[in-house]
Parts: C-alpha cells; structure tokens; sequence
C-alpha cells in the first residue's frame, strides 16, 4: 500500500504491488522459480476509487540448474545483474519507498535469455559473480513501456532488445563490507544505437549505521549519462530507522540534470514487515515529483 502527497498534483492512494512467487524443487539439479505481480490493483485520487490502471506482469520466470555446487545456469526472465539494488528491490526489503534513478533509469530492470551464477572464497571474505546474454526481442513477449517511481508521466522503454554483461560482487568475512562492480552494453528497445554501462555499488554496515551507494556512467552517441546516489541508515530505537538519501543524476534521454535529497523514517516491525515515510525536495529539473509519500509493506 502506498500513499503519495506530490506537490502541485493531487494526493494518491494506491494498491501499488501485489506479487505472487511461486517456486518447484524436485530435489535435483533443475529447479523452476516465478514471480508474478498485479500493480496498480485499486487507485483512489481525487476522491475516486479507479481499478481500469491495473497491470498483469510476470517480472521473473526462470530454470536453474546446478553445473557444480558453486556454479548455475538460468534460463528465461530474471533481474537484471547491475548495481545492487535492482537485485533486491523488492519493497520490504530496502528502505526507502521512492527508488533512486541511478538504479532504474540507465538501463531495463529485466532481461530474457541465459544467465551464469558463481560463487566463491577470496581472501579475507567471499565473491559472487553473475554473467548475462539477453535476447528480449525475440524472448520476451511482454516488453514494453512503464512510469518513472513516483508517476512522473515520462514513458520509459524498460526492456532491452539485446544486451550482455555482468557484475561481480566482493562480500568481508564477517559480511559488513561489500563492493561491487558491473558492466553492460545493450540497445534497449526504442533507440537507434549500442550503450556501454559502467556501474559500482558500495555497502557498509557499522553498529547502527548502515551505508550505501550506486554510481553509473554511460556511454551515448551524442551525449554520455552518469549519475549516483549515497544513502545513510541509522537505528534509532528497536526496529525505527533514519534515513537520508542524496542522489544527483544527469540524463540525456530525459534532457534532466539535477540533484535530490530525501529525508525518511523507516520503521521494521517484523522482519519482513515495514512502514515507511519519507519527503523528497529536488533542485533543478523535477524527474519525481517532491513531497510526502508513505508506505506499507508484507513480505511473506
């Protein structure tokens, strides 16, 4: 559930996501796994209840199977391994109802084809590693266009029609300490031409205080993009968090460059249980809309 009071536009209500994950494990090596999601089930604004903004998705949909125990194989539809966030944004789980653009705007949230999962010791702690060949075009009937978070109204392309690449994810010992890097170069669907990602992502965990952060550069024909954002976590009692978040972006595609800070309470009632309230205030040009948006949230 998700209330929204942008300014300058009419307050919201929302059903946002509804998901249904669904999983087969014979016991073998293969092993099926999907998630499914109804979005936008019920939207009150402006006083009327609306159920005609409903969408049927299936965001993943994949087999895995077991090469070595340290090593597997996936086919079908699957997040797309770039940054950190994307592969965990499920909203339970990260704590800040509104996502940054560094994290979905440079490149499709999902791919359709083969994938190759790796794991393994490095000295002082563990490496996970993820490669990726995307064929959407031909594999993915149901690309299409979706809204920026936060409703802005800007179509966005979020499929690819080709891509491949990968990231590869450093983790401490004791799993407070975690670097990643990736890289993708893809044509997604609508554009004329190839991109080249480079993307890095940064977690830390001390006492109460957790850190992240995400940063891109892309390669374009005219113009190139980059952005990135560093978000601070801070328990204040119990299951109750602080959070800040700065993010400055500059997008060609939007023809938008700016920055954008974010101020919220996040509060974890259960460990897959969170409500969450947050405002946002943006300097330049506005690709979210500023103010007030609260959350609910049930992982089950």
């Amino acid at each position: 559930m998700r209330g929204e009071a942008p300014r300058g536009a009419p307050n919201r209500l929302d059903l946002h996501d509804l998901s249904l994950f669904a999983g087969w494990d014979p016991g073998g090596r293969w092993r099926l796994f999907g998630e499914f999601e109804l979005g936008e089930a019920l939207v009150v604004r402006e006083g009327r209840l609306r159920t005609d903004q409903r969408e049927f998705d299936y965001e993943r949909l994949y087999a895995e199977y077991d090469l070595r125990p340290d090593l597997k194989l996936r086919l079908g539809k699957f997040l797309t391994p770039v940054g950190r966030w994307n592969l965990i944004h499920a909203d339970p789980l990260v704590w800040t109802t509104r996502r940054p653009l560094t994290t979905e705007l440079p490149f499709a949230a999902h791919a359709s084809g083969l994938s190759l999962l790796g794991e393994g010791a490095w000295h002082g702690g563990v490496f996970d590693y993820q490669l990726f060949v995307d064929d959407s075009l031909a594999l993915d009937p149901d690309r299409g266009d979706r809204p920026l978070a936060g409703g802005a109204g800007m179509g966005l392309h979020d499929s690819f029609d080709h891509a491949l690449g990968g990231r590869l994810h450093l983790l401490s010992a004791d799993a407070r300490d975690g670097l990643g890097a990736s890289l993708a170069w893809f044509r997604r669907r609508g554009e004329a031409a190839d991109r080249l990602l480079l993307g890095g992502d940064w977690h830390r965990r001390r006492g109460r205080l957790v850190l992240d952060s995400e940063a891109f550069y892309r390669f374009g024909r005219s113009a190139d993009d980059w952005g990135g954002f560093l978000q601070a976590v801070a328990r204040i009692h119990g299951g109750l968090h602080l959070v800040g978040r700065y993010e400055y972006i500059r997008s060609a595609d939007l023809g938008a460059e700016g920055g954008a800070g974010l101020l919220g309470l996040t509060w974890r009632f259960h460990r897959a249980g969170v409500v969450k309230l947050g405002f946002q205030e943006s300097a330049g040009p506005r690709v979210q809309p500023d103010g007030w948006i609260l959350s609910y949230g049930l992982l089950y």
